[in-house]
């Protein structure tokens, strides 16, 4: 439950205020279409969009510590990216390939410099291709919606998620019909309590998914740029505890079909981060301790490109 307190964490460089003295989304599973609203495009500075799932946050926040996206926003601004650098961070646990194509799609009014996919096999496993948005867990489903997303997102991708089905959009919100999105209903305060950590030897291993749907990647990168947006994508085979994985050696799957749907691309790399933190920096399976974090935050930020240069 740790993983709640820690945007409540502000930071500031030298004066400036962080972008995460903004509101931020304070319970991850409601009010994403107000979350990710378009901010402000005119003065803006160098701006990263991060969209990932829990591994996004900290679970563990001793002495302020910052997830990855708050310490690479630390570090654009201390190495020439300009006092207004931002890295927003739209990072929904449980999430997968659907809530993160919807962001893509949101990223366009935003004109992002750089978009950072940090993902792994199982959140673009093929199983995902037809599989309904009235079975996401949040409300970002509501994005698909709103028209500043919906005419972002590839027609294929409409049709396989039944995204503007009357009737699926009834059944997530209307009485006379199933109620499907279980987390709309009464709001509920976060709290944190300290819980013992369960030895290696319980934890649950996790497997891996083998595979990876080309498809679904091409609908994350024609989201992203669609319109007049033309980001630069990082597609990153996200950091994995080899330890607490069955099949870890599956795992540069991802970065594989990655890698060869964004050789059509030119705006868009594939980075294989999965081997990237030891065994002892991370917490579970997918979530890192804060040191991993700071780990991750100095890596993506070499792949970014030099401050003043557009482009891979």
């Amino acid at each position: 439950m740790g993983g709640e307190c820690s945007m409540g964490y502000l930071r500031t460089f030298r004066g400036h205020p962080s972008s995460y003295l903004e509101p931020r989304n304070p319970n991850y599973i409601r009010g994403w279409v107000e979350f990710t609203a378009p901010i402000p495009v005119k003065n803006k500075g160098f701006r990263v969009i991060v969209i990932s799932n829990s591994q996004g946050f900290l679970r563990e926040s001793p002495n302020g510590a910052l997830s990855y996206p708050q310490q690479l926003e630390t570090l654009l601004r201390e190495n020439g990216y300009g006092e207004n650098a931002e890295v927003l961070n739209w990072s929904i646990p449980g999430g997968a390939c659907r809530e993160e194509i919807l962001l893509a799609a949101r990223t366009v009014e935003h004109q992002p410099d750089v978009i950072i996919l940090a993902s792994y096999n199982n959140d673009f496993a093929p199983k995902w291709e037809k599989r309904s948005l009235t079975s996401i867990r949040s409300d970002v489903s509501y994005l698909a919606y709103t028209h500043g997303v919906r005419k972002y997102l590839p027609r294929s991708f409409i049709h396989q998620s039944g995204a503007f089905s009357p009737h699926d959009w009834l059944k997530s919100n209307s009485q006379f019909m199933a109620w499907h999105n279980r987390f709309v209903g009464p709001e509920r305060l976060w709290s944190v309590r300290q819980q013992p950590r369960p030895t290696l030897l319980k934890r649950e291993l996790l497997r891996l998914e083998y595979g990876v749907s080309p498809t679904l990647l091409n609908h994350f990168l024609d989201a992203a740029h669609a319109g007049k947006s033309n980001p630069n994508v990082l597609m990153v085979s996200m950091p994995l505890n080899a330890g607490q994985i069955t099949n870890f050696q599956d795992a540069k799957h991802f970065y594989s079909v990655a890698q060869a749907v964004s050789s059509s691309w030119p705006s868009a790399q594939s980075i294989d981060a999965s081997g990237l933190i030891p065994l002892g920096d991370f917490s579970s399976a997918r979530h890192m301790k804060p040191i991993g974090h700071a780990k991750f935050a100095h890596f993506l930020f070499a792949q970014l490109p030099p401050p003043g240069l557009n482009g891979f």
